[in-house]
């Protein structure tokens, strides 16, 4: 039995931030999220993916991740371009908006996670399994020029489904 409208959305949700507690153990910087996000009752009480003994590769550091200071959330994206993008220009966005965004912003109502979401299909360190919204595209685009893998894991997942590609703005 297909699961119902009412439920899929959460579902969306549950699993964006399962797959954010998954990445914030495997970079071991969970002690790096402020008190006030009450993140270790999420680590002891949520199902994270199975994880791989080592750190993958699509986590390592850029140069720019290792000499910029940023936020530890920039770290968990599985894609090093994105990061770098989201470094040069984090001076011009509240990181609250890209974070409630990518988890559907779920404090913005029920129908949020069409518009803004970020959908996780597979391992969240493994960009092959993501899908960008077209909402979180429109709003969020500058952080995916040249991000080639998760322009073509988007399309992948909505061809899947049997949904237009969605095209991606590249300069």
């Amino acid at each position: 039995m297909p699961i119902s409208s009412d439920h899929l959305i959460p579902l969306v949700q549950f699993n964006a931030f399962r797959a954010t507690l998954t990445n914030l153990t495997l970079l071991d910087v969970a002690h790096l999220i402020p008190r006030e996000c009450n993140i270790a009752d999420a680590l002891r009480n949520t199902p994270l993916f199975n994880l791989p003994s080592v750190l993958p590769p699509s986590l390592a550091p850029t140069a720019l991740q290792q000499f910029v200071p940023h936020d530890t959330w920039i770290d968990l994206l599985p894609d090093a371009t994105m990061r770098d993008n989201a470094i040069r220009t984090m001076d011009t966005f509240c990181a609250e908006d890209i974070c409630g965004d990518m988890l559907g912003n779920p404090r913005q109502g029920r129908n949020t996670i069409e518009l803004t979401g970020v959908l996780i299909w597979g391992n969240p360190w493994d960009v092959s399994g993501w899908e960008m919204t077209d909402g979180f595209l429109k709003k969020w685009g500058f952080l995916l020029k040249g991000c080639w893998e998760a322009m073509a894991a988007t399309n992948y997942w909505r061809a899947r489904r049997g949904d237009e590609p969605l095209v991606f703005e590249t300069s």
